[in-house]
């Protein structure tokens, strides 16, 4: 399924990653599609730097928000995924 979330990540970017692009959703979903894959630390450390680097994210506060929002919910899950493995 990674590879989907890959390809349709290449192509929002493409089509929504620009310093033009002032909305918020539209970056949430480009950030939820790079970060979507949570069983491997090391692809999500890999989107996680893409998306903090210059290169990929223009800065301005949309976009900004909408990626704070989605570690946001990274965290939540990461949190409760932990909490269920340590309380059977």
């Amino acid at each position: 399924v990674y590879p989907l979330y890959q390809k349709a990540w290449e192509k929002l970017s493409e089509l929504w990653g620009d310093r033009q692009n002032r909305n918020e959703e539209q970056w949430q979903e480009i950030f939820r599609l790079k970060l979507a894959d949570r069983t491997n630390p090391q692809r999500f450390r890999e989107g996680f730097k893409q998306m903090i680097s210059v290169q990929f994210r223009p800065c301005h506060m949309q976009s900004d928000r909408a990626f704070e929002a989605e570690l946001r919910k990274k965290k939540s899950l990461l949190n409760s995924s932990l909490a269920s493995r340590l309380n059977p």
